[in-house]
Parts: C-alpha cells; sequence; structure tokens
C-alpha cells in the first residue's frame, strides 16, 4: 500500500508528539467514548488468563485497562505506543487502578519484540495514524505465536456490503435532512471543513492515506490477509453522542481530529481565531433553532488468526 508522507519517520514522530500537548483532554474523551469500543475488542479476541496479550497504539491505555479489569492474564500484558505522553498517562493510570501491566516506546511498523511471542495481538484506531499499516499488520503477524489470535479496529462506518450499513444509511438520511434545515453538525467532519476553508494548504499530509482513503475499514480485511491471517470475522460497533455546548464539541474535535489538531498547530493567530468564531457562531445558531451537535464515530473489527 503506498503512503505520502515524504519522510516516514518524521511523519510518525510528529504524529506521536501531536498528542503530548492534549493528553489530558485525550484521556477524557476516551474514558467517555472509547471504552464501550475497547471492552468489545477484547470481547472478539477471546482472551484466555494464560494469554500474554500485546495492544499496539496502547494511548492512555483504555485496551489494556479493560483487559486487566476482565481478566488479570497471568501471561501478562504489553502496551506499546510512540508517544511519550500518552504513554506516562497508561503507566499512571494502571498503577492507579493496581494494574500490573507493561508499557514500551516503540514503533508498530518495526516492534522491537522477538518473534512468536504472544497470544494475541490488539490494535484500536492505532492503524489509521501509520503511514504503512501492511507493515505494521504484518508485524503484528510475525510476534504472535502460531494459532494466536489478532483483532484489529479501525474508525469506520459499517461494511458497505454488511446489514449494519443498511441502518447507518437510514440514520444518515434523516441526518442529512436535520442539516438542511441548519439543526445538525457532526464531529470532527464539520470541524475539518472549516480548517481547509480558513488554513489551506497545497498538499494535506497530516493524516495517513488510509485514513484520508474516506472508508478505512474497506482496506482492513486485504491488509489482514495479505499479511497471512486466515479465519477472518467481521464486525461493527458505533455510536452518536450528542453535545449540549460548544465549547465541549469544539475540545472533542481539536482533540481527536489528526487533521484539524496538526494544521491548528501551524496556523497563524489569525487563521485560528477565524476557525473558532465561525465554528461557536454557527454551533450556537444550531443549537438556538433547537438542532444537535452529534459526534457519531465507531469501529469495524477484524479477527483472524495466525496459522497453525
Amino acid at each position: 500500500m503506498a503512503t505520502n508522507p515524504p519522510n516516514d519517520d518524521h511523519f510518525k514522530r510528529l504524529d506521536a508528539s501531536s498528542y503530548d500537548p492534549v493528553q489530558k483532554s485525550y484521556d477524557h474523551f476516551t474514558e467517555a467514548f472509547t471504552t464501550p469500543l475497547a471492552q468489545r475488542i477484547v470481547e472478539l479476541a477471546e482472551i484466555r488468563p494464560s494469554d500474554r496479550v500485546l495492544d499496539v497504539a496502547t494511548g492512555t491505555g483504555v485496551v489494556v485497562r479493560s483487559i486487566a479489569a476482565k481478566l488479570r492474564p497471568t501471561g501478562g500484558i504489553l502496551g506499546v505506543d510512540l508517544s511519550d505522553g500518552m504513554l506516562a498517562t497508561a503507566r499512571e493510570k494502571a498503577a492507579a487502578a493496581g494494574y500490573a501491566i507493561e508499557f514500551l516506546k516503540t514503533d508498530a511498523e518495526a516492534l522491537d519484540l522477538p518473534d512468536k511471542s504472544f497470544d494475541v495481538v490488539l490494535s484500536l484506531f492505532g492503524l489509521m495514524h501509520f503511514p504503512h499499516p501492511d507493515a505494521a499488520v504484518g508485524q503484528m503477524f510475525r510476534v504472535l505465536k502460531p494459532g494466536g489470535r489478532v483483532v484489529i479496529g479501525v474508525g469506520s462506518s459499517p461494511a458497505r456490503d454488511s446489514l449494519a450499513q443498511l441502518g447507518y444509511s437510514f440514520s444518515r438520511a434523516g441526518e442529512m435532512i436535520e442539516r438542511g434545515r441548519g439543526r445538525w453538525l457532526a464531529a470532527p467532519g464539520y470541524l475539518d471543513e472549516l480548517v481547509r476553508k480558513h488554513i489551506p494548504a497545497e498538499e494535506e499530509t497530516e493524516t495517513a492515506e488510509i485514513t484520508r482513503s474516506g472508508h478505512p475499514g474497506s482496506f482492513l480485511p486485504r491488509l489482514v490477509r495479505a499479511a497471512g491471517f486466515e479465519t477472518l470475522h467481521r464486525s461493527w460497533q458505533g455510536y452518536a453522542p450528542e453535545f449540549k455546548t460548544a465549547e465541549e464539541f469544539w475540545d472533542l474535535q481539536a482533540t481527536y481530529s489528526t487533521f484539524a489538531r496538526k494544521r491548528l498547530s501551524h496556523a497563524t493567530p489569525a487563521q485560528a481565531q477565524a476557525v473558532k468564531e465561525e465554528f461557536f457562531s454557527t454551533c450556537r445558531a444550531v443549537l438556538g433553532r433547537g438542532g444537535r451537535l452529534v459526534y457519531r464515530y465507531g469501529a469495524l473489527f477484524v479477527s483472524a488468526q495466525r496459522p497453525v
């Protein structure tokens, strides 16, 4: 799979470090919104107490804490990431909860871990930040024992050929009607639109290609099969929480949207102010009409097995 960042190492360092200034707000929103998806990926993995488990791109550790809370595997749990800020928060939260979880700073595309050393590998939302997601999935295959299980989740709408897509499409039709009436704004798309409008650039290099594809979930089964995994299964889970204030709606998007977060960090004060003024003005107008500020999000999961 081709990638666009001109310097992959530079891209990965910038992407990881971009989370450091927002780690507190990231942790807040992750606890609120990502926890159900973390619990789902743990369920899909069917982890046994004796399993040695790896979580790739662990962030603040929401997945590994879900594992520890449910099973406390005797095999051990390791979370890896490239962000120092995320790892610091993950360590603090695990220690505060009394969980024996290991953490390691390492590149998901070149894991500093031995071959065939884990029974289960998980990754929730991490793949969308890698310039070479195929390399990352290949590394997951390498570190899994024969017969080991992988579950990868990416932010996505349901698979286009799935039953879940029917219900999703129906709900989106109602959303479009409300948008036409000026009674609906969706995160993170709305902030991204404003950033592109007020902070233009010749080329978008803030996100990896799999994210810019428009439907990351369509790539995932192909990547998993190409790495050598078999017995693939897909599932999807999604939510659409509402926000009561423009301020929290802004905080969510400025934290979670990699594109907006990075481009705003390099904007001039005048550009950033223009984005904020239009954002808050529009949000308050929507709320004044009795409308809704909605964060529609979900994850498409692919679970598979390394051949015995």
